[in-house]
């Protein structure tokens, strides 16, 4: 619990928040002349935020932070953040042995979401594998009469609701923007959402302009916020009886109970105050042992605020990317042909031509040997040298 009120502690005390867009005009900076003021943290985070990956990996640490939010950026390069850390980082402890943990958490979900116009469903935000879960979820539910899909990685900026859907409509999925979605899997998924003729909508709550609230207390602010973000959802989704939402949040999020340091979360705020009893997933709760058998579930009790503990596969990897990967209908395809002979480092991006949204991203060093993982389909492709050079190559299609 103490790492999860932490990365949600950090969310609440960085000014632009968990999902909030920055200003990039102050962050990209090259590495070697930060702008006075600016931490490093902030620079890596503008770096993350303008797609400068190579410089935001030359400002982000290995070692733990106090929030734990440097391995937040980790994934978005297509690392595994404790190969990639050399263990400094942990992934999900284990279930215990004596857990009682049942398979096909996807038709477990399903089921309960019968009765259901509200599916809460939270992440840990160094956790591709919980957005695949959600991606893999979504055409099931999307049978159910599921019909918007709400994600706290989306954000307004500087836009009013109907720019937004403006955008979503003459953009597609490309309209969507967001901080943790520039992670390939969370881009994989809002794809999915869109193709399946989800709403996508944004309900993070944005701090007014002069506003005070930096100088509240840790609770206050966790308070204004999850009221902030419930009053967004009721305007832009859940007042309307005949949608179904499936809101995507991270962490704590999903807890319909008050924690231990006596917050109330967004699920909370919306039973309590807003009549709606959601259907609560918890995918942070622990790891099962197995890479072959998809995702389990188990029971829950009343500490852990939830009703359904979704258990993800154990991250073990193959040429550093993760065999669950393999379960689904995802094509490893070597790098070799789209790096030239001498170079540092470089990081491949593979964009759909069908929506025009990344569909991976990885990064190495010479030496290494990794794969590109892509769904059939057709794609662009540009690796980009930690030198600043550029190498484009031709459309291809993969089978």
């Amino acid at each position: 619990m103490k790492g999860i009120f932490l990365s949600l502690l950090a969310c609440s005390l960085f000014t632009t928040g968990c999902g909030n867009n920055i200003s990039t005009d102050t962050h990209n900076a090259h590495v070697a002349t930060l702008p006075k003021g600016i931490s490093k943290f902030d620079s890596a985070h503008g770096a993350y935020e303008a797609g400068n990956f190579h410089s935001m990996l030359e400002l982000i640490s290995t070692e733990e932070d106090t929030y734990g939010i440097n391995k937040h950026f980790v994934p978005a390069i297509g690392r595994d953040k404790i190969e990639y850390s050399q263990g400094k980082w942990k992934h999900q402890k284990l279930c215990p042995k004596q857990t009682n943990i049942k398979p096909n958490a996807i038709e477990k979900v399903v089921l309960e979401a019968l009765d259901s116009r509200l599916i809460i469903i939270n992440e840990a935000h160094d956790s591709p594998q919980h957005r695949e879960f959600i991606l893999q979820l979504l055409p099931h539910l999307a049978d159910q009469g599921f019909n918007v899909y709400a994600a706290e990685t989306f954000s307004l900026g500087d836009m009013n609701i109907e720019q937004w859907n403006e955008a979503i409509s003459l953009q597609g999925a490309m309209g969507a923007k967001g901080f943790y979605s520039k992670e390939p899997t969370f881009s994989r998924l809002i794809s999915k959402a869109h193709e399946l003729n989800f709403q996508l909508i944004p309900y993070e709550y944005l701090s007014p302009k002069g506003s005070v609230e930096n100088n509240l207390s840790v609770g206050e602010r966790i308070r204004i916020r999850e009221e902030g973000q419930a009053k967004n959802l009721w305007d832009r989704a859940l007042k309307d009886n005949r949608n179904k939402v499936v809101l995507h949040v991270g962490y704590a999020h999903v807890k319909e109970e008050v924690d231990e340091f006596g917050n109330f979360w967004l699920a909370s705020v919306l039973k309590n105050s807003y009549g709606i009893n959601p259907l609560t997933i918890s995918q942070i709760n622990c790891t099962t042992d197995s890479q072959d058998k998809g995702w389990m579930y188990s029971s829950t009790s009343n500490k852990d605020g939830v009703d359904i503990n979704v258990h993800s596969m154990e991250e073990v990897l193959r040429n550093k990317r993760p065999v669950w990967l393999d379960l689904f209908s995802y094509r490893r395809i070597s790098t070799n042909e789209f790096v030239k002979d001498n170079f540092e480092s470089v990081i491949i991006e593979a964009t759909s031509l069908k929506d025009n949204r990344i569909a991976d991203r990885i990064f190495f060093k010479n030496g290494e040997k990794i794969e590109l993982i892509l769904q059939p389909g057709s794609y662009k492709f540009i690796s980009t040298y930690s030198n600043g050079e550029v190498g484009k190559f031709p459309t291809r299609t993969i089978k």
